[in-house]
């Protein structure tokens, strides 16, 4: 294992290259051995590697006796609202955000959605692999449990909360969730309100992310150019994610492009404070968490 996979804010890496599937197990028996956890919440984003490094991970929890919440595929946000509403002690995503396909790796928080970072144990877990420390694993009756924790329709009234739906405009609006989970949240989301999705790009979730990548505004807007609807039916705005739906960027090709570089993570919302910066633009800074 490369130790250098472990960053400031999270584990990241070339699957296959600088770490290996029984890495993970590892990594997750080193964290339960820090951190000493009763309840882990546990999800994946939509990466072909994803569930095998999910499974070692929970493999690794379970060993350690540690209970694990299936999360199933997420996005980061989605993880911490999980183990906010749930209370558990702590959660994992296995994901490399925005890095290309053949990346992985992992976010983890402890109680609250803390993020674990080098300022607060994250590199003990690589002190602790690379000192050599062998975990055993657990017969089958000493394991603890994994249980599903279905949780997106109290998650989707969460994201409502912030929002009076009964006083928005009608809008036609063009998105690209670039291969991730965004779209269909969107689609959720938009359900039985005046913003018609017109046309959609790379809305389905695809681990090889074939989409265009994250932030490139002009190919999105050549590409949404071209589309019939566009030719036939003029949208609003265009509404784009980057990577594992932490970022989005909201423009329009009638005016002035608008980017709003924000984590959709609960942890930002719902303090809202807008700064211009540029004619068109806007950025987000971080809100106090609240609800």
């Amino acid at each position: 294992m490369n130790p250098d996979i472990f960053r400031a804010y999270d584990i990241r890496g070339i699957f296959g290259v600088d770490f290996q599937p029984k890495d993970f197990y590892r990594i997750a028996r080193a964290f339960a051995a820090r951190f000493q956890p009763k309840t882990v919440a546990l999800g994946h984003d939509v990466r072909e590697s994803s569930p095998q490094l999910w499974q070692q991970v929970a493999d690794g929890l379970q060993d350690a006796r540690v209970d694990v919440l299936n999360l199933g595929q997420i996005s980061t946000d989605m993880l911490y609202f999980a183990v906010k509403h749930y209370q558990t002690d702590g959660g994992i995503i296995i994901s490399a955000s925005h890095n290309p396909a053949a990346y992985n790796g992992m976010k983890l928080v402890l109680r609250d959605a803390v993020p674990l970072s080098s300022d607060n144990g994250l590199f003990d877990l690589r002190d602790t692999i690379q000192n050599g420390v062998l975990f055993k694993k657990l017969k089958g009756h000493c394991r603890r449990s994994l249980q599903p924790a279905p949780f997106l329709k109290v998650y989707l009234t969460h994201l409502r909360s912030f929002v009076n739906w009964q006083q928005l405009s009608s809008k036609r609006i063009v998105i690209n969730a670039n291969s991730g989970l965004a779209g269909q949240i969107a689609e959720y989301l938009l359900a039985e309100t005046p913003i018609q999705i017109c046309a959609r790009l790379f809305n389905k979730p695809d681990g090889t992310f074939t989409g265009i990548p994250g932030g490139a505004q002009t190919r999105c807007a050549q590409r949404i150019e071209s589309l019939p609807q566009r030719q036939s039916h003029r949208q609003d705005q265009t509404w784009q994610w980057r990577g594992m739906r932490t970022q989005i960027g909201v423009f329009s090709l009638m005016k002035p492009a608008c980017s709003l570089k924000a984590a959709t993570s609960p942890r930002y919302l719902p303090s809202y404070s807008f700064k211009k910066k540029k004619v068109g633009q806007l950025s987000l800074t971080r809100g106090r968490y609240g609800r």
